[in-house]
């Protein structure tokens, strides 16, 4: 499992160095942050399983399901708050001159754009809620290559806050020991 959260851990520390403006560059450590993550997921149902007495087995693996949940909609929330921070703090120095040269004029439109974008794509809320800055092809162009740049510079601080709860994870997983006691032919419910 160390292996595992330590794959996972290079992946998503790896992703803090892509290049915004080239795809290629982010599916390594995707694939290498994945993979990782998915063998920490099912190691730790195995071991919450094996280690859980027989009578107690059905509520902790539902607790372990909730407490999963729980956990992805604090981690959800979290990095969610952490990015609309981060766009809104390097928004004016970034967007805020190429909005103004496509014609968004009004601080709370260019405010709310900031703010939409951090849930909506560029391509859909554009031309929906901005459409003057459709007709003019180079104005979007410039509008939309300032909102990358400032998406990938915002992007990182989410990375090294994974990278935290990683270094939690690799911490917590040595202090797991050796789970080969608990390793036997004993079969909670035998089916016929």
């Amino acid at each position: 499992m160390i292996l595992k959260l330590t794959a996972a851990l290079l992946g998503v520390g790896c992703m803090a160095a892509i290049d915004p403006n080239n795809i290629k560059t982010a599916w390594a450590p995707l694939i290498i942050g994945l993979f990782g993550i998915g063998g920490v997921l099912f190691p730790n149902q195995i071991i919450v399983t094996i280690i859980t007495p027989d009578d107690l087995l059905a509520t902790v693996t539902s607790l372990t399901f909730v407490v999963r949940g729980v956990s992805q909609a604090v981690a959800l929330t979290l990095l969610q708050n952490r990015l609309a921070a981060e766009v809104r703090a390097r928004a004016v120095n970034i967007v805020a001159v190429p909005a103004i040269r496509a014609g968004v004029t009004s601080v709370p439109a260019i405010s709310l754009m900031i703010s939409s974008l951090t849930a909506v794509p560029f391509k859909e809320y554009v031309p929906a809620a901005l459409p003057q800055v459709m007709r003019n092809p180079a104005a979007y162009e410039a509008l939309r290559a300032a909102t990358a740049e400032l998406f990938g510079k915002s992007f990182p601080l989410l990375y090294y806050i994974g990278l935290a709860f990683g270094i939690a994870g690799c911490i917590a997983s040595i202090l797991v020991g050796d789970m080969s006691k608990y390793m036997d032919e004993h079969v909670a419910v035998k089916m016929h």
